[in-house]
């Protein structure tokens, strides 16, 4: 099975068909807004300091830039180019940047209480709520089969299901706008996608990690579970105990597209945050999955606003030309530690069982509460 490169967790999964895996850079300022801000914080930092330079040291600089949050902004990150083998463009800029940025994120924050942790009455489908918390209080193959019936297959091998409200797609969508339009460097979410943002790195604080108690929240009790029920014969202990989450964004100023490839991950977990009623409709960038038995074999199938799909990471995949429109996605990469991705089946005397399925997930984020 692939092993992580020894840089930055940049280099998980592998194979003959080129596997994802993050971290580049990724210019930012979208709008005129943005761009203003940035030459305001830097004018202001250049005259500040000329000033105290001046007067023997003896200005301040005003609190609004003298901060990581005003030093980020004043920062020329490089634009993202590759759209193959990505993960170590312009890695110097981002090393040496590294703590500020975060400490950047911190400062900027969120601004939706919403977000900062896992609201399940207004964030999680009421039905599938409700059979997903029978199955992690009381985990049965009857309250497991429960949940299965709210799954349904397009394709073999890819589950598809709606786990979120639209009020919790609205709100977060929303507040992924407002992070790329901060004004602080954005870093690419993996070696093929140039155009998202990094969410959530065991081990690391994207973001400064604001959204990481959010999205442990999902994976544990819900995510993780319910790959495990769908995929019991290639998740095994350990196998999905760290997560790598990012968002992606497909339009006609950008990606367009995404080639063939398998994902750094034991399974996948990608939601449509775009949601019914939103103005990002879109036409084209249907998902096709080469058919696992018979590579000559292939399935398209829609992804629709606010559905969700799980599927092994190393089953093939690609994203078709976009038409029109844009198109906006949350992935979440489960894999071993260390970036460690099995791809190997268990037998079935060494799979995990049911109760270990549910009841280990829920137990880890009632330990944190």
């Amino acid at each position: 099975p692939p092993r992580p490169n020894p840089e930055p967790p940049a280099g998980r999964g592998g194979g003959p068909t080129p596997a994802l895996s993050p971290f580049a850079s990724e210019a930012t300022f979208p709008d005129s807004r943005g761009m203003g801000r940035r030459l305001v914080d830097c004018l202001v930092l250049t005259s500040a300091a000329m000033l105290s330079a001046v007067s023997g040291g003896g200005c301040e600089l005003d609190s609004r830039y003298s901060s990581a949050l005003g030093y980020a902004r004043c920062l020329d990150p490089p634009a993202p180019v590759l759209k193959h083998g990505g993960e170590y463009e312009s890695l110097e800029f981002w090393k040496k940047n590294q703590e500020t940025l975060q400490d950047a994120w911190r400062e900027f924050g969120l601004n939706d209480s919403l977000l900062t942790a896992l609201d399940d009455e207004r964030s999680i489908q009421p039905s599938l709520r409700e059979v997903m918390y029978q199955a992690r209080s009381n985990p049965s193959p009857e309250n497991e089969a429960a949940v299965l019936r709210y799954v349904e297959q397009p394709v073999p091998g890819v589950f598809r299901f709606r786990l979120f409200t639209d009020t919790f797609l609205s709100r977060l969508r929303s507040q992924l706008d407002r992070l790329k339009s901060s004004g602080i460097p954005i870093r690419r979410p993996n070696g093929m996608n140039r155009y998202g943002l990094i969410l959530s790195v065991d081990g690391d604080q994207a973001l400064g990690g604001l959204l990481s108690p959010l999205l442990r929240d999902i994976v544990d009790d819900y995510v993780r579970p319910l790959a495990r029920s769908l995929f019991p014969e290639y998740i095994g202990r350990g196998d999905d105990e760290e997560m790598y989450a990012f968002s992606i964004r497909y339009s006609a100023d950008g990606d367009l597209d995404l080639a063939e490839h398998r994902d750094a991950s034991v399974v996948t977990f990608n939601a449509n945050i775009d949601f019914d009623g939103t103005s990002s409709t879109y036409g084209g960038s249907e998902l096709e999955f080469v058919d696992e038995h018979n590579p000559m074999l292939r399935r398209r199938m829609r992804f629709e606003p606010g559905q969700a799909i799980i599927h092994k990471g190393g089953h093939r995949h690609q994203a078709l030309p976009l038409h029109h429109g844009e198109r906006n996605n949350v992935v979440i990469w489960l894999h071993g530690k260390f970036g460690f991705v099995r791809s190997a089946v268990y037998p079935p005397e060494e799979r995990i069982s049911c109760k270990e399925r549910w009841q280990i997930c829920a137990k880890r984020r009632h330990s944190r509460s």
